[in-house]
Parts: C-alpha cells; structure tokens; sequence
C-alpha cells in the first residue's frame, strides 16, 4: 500500500534506482534508500511500517509542537531552512491523512506557512497526478480505513509503548534544534 498514491504508481523502475546509485553526490545512504524502494515495489508499505512511521511523526510533533507553543518559528522570531524542511514534510503527511488536531501549535505554524504566497504557489506547482489520482485515491483509503489516520486511530491516539521502544526517531536532544 501506499499512503499519497497507489504503490504501482509511485514503483521506481529498476533503470530508475540503478541510475540513482550511479549517479549524484555521494550519500552514505543511498543503498538503504534503493533497498526500501525494491522493497516498496514488491510489497508497498507494511502494516508494521505504518505503525512505525506514525510513532516517529508522533514523537517528532508533540515535540515540535512544544517548541513552537512560544514562538514562531522553530528556532525563534524568523523563518529559517529548518521551517523550509519541516514544511515540506508535515505537507506529505498532512496529504496522506495524518491527524494534525492533537498538534495545534505546529498545525498553526503549517497553515501560517501554507498562507504565504511563496509556499502556496510551490504547493500548486507540484505534479498533477499526485494532486488529483492522489486525492480521490486518499478518499478510498479513508473509506476503507486504510488511511494513516486510521493506523493513528488503531493506536489510539497515543503511542503504544512496545512500539515506541522500537521507534528509530528520538528528538531529545533540543540544542540541535
């Protein structure tokens, strides 16, 4: 399964990865990223995968969402590349179906990027697949309870803590923010 379109859809063709593992800077973790996007191809993302993601953006947003109740921004009165970064993710996700209402401060902070021009133009530019397949795909996913909404649900809303245990994201460390 995916979460923002169908698995066939988003499959990288083998020319694809072995063009990305020839080419480009080099990235210690380029051969992990072609492993996951075989992986992805045959199989989709697993239930286990789904549940784990939802604890790491769990833990990662209850954080966030601390640091950004007092302030603007994540490191203070302005926007910096770390919003840039942080945008571009919470816009997938929030795309795929996860819940941002127990997150209210970095929701805020999303939408207030969202509202800037400069960010709600890039937003429309991207590709027109993704933005109409994609919604009506996500509508199914919701209607069958396959969403990332649900996986959030099924856990309750909260974080069971086996899982939580096996989770590989820990933003403890506040001074790398």
């Amino acid at each position: 399964m995916g979460f923002l379109v169908p698995q066939k859809a988003a499959k990288k063709t083998d020319a694809e990865l072995e063009a990305y593992a020839r080419n480009g800077m080099d990235n210690p973790y380029r051969a992990k990223q072609i492993a996951w996007w075989r992986a992805f191809g045959e199989h989709g993302i697993t239930t286990t995968q789904a549940e784990e993601a939802v604890v790491n953006f769990h833990h990662a947003f209850s954080e966030m969402n601390e640091i950004v109740k007092d302030r603007n921004w994540l490191l203070g009165d302005n926007p910096t590349v770390l919003d840039i970064a942080w945008f571009i993710t919470l816009h997938r996700v929030i795309s795929a179906g996860f819940p941002m209402e127990n997150y209210p401060a970095l929701n805020c902070l999303y939408k207030r990027m969202k509202a800037r021009p400069s960010f709600h133009k890039e937003i429309k530019k991207g590709p027109v697949f993704i933005r109409v397949v994609g919604v009506v795909y996500r509508f199914f996913r919701r209607l069958k309870g396959t969403s990332l909404k649900a996986v959030y649900q099924l856990l309750g809303g909260r974080v069971d803590p086996a899982l939580a245990a096996r989770s590989s994201f820990s933003l403890d460390d506040r001074q790398r923010l």
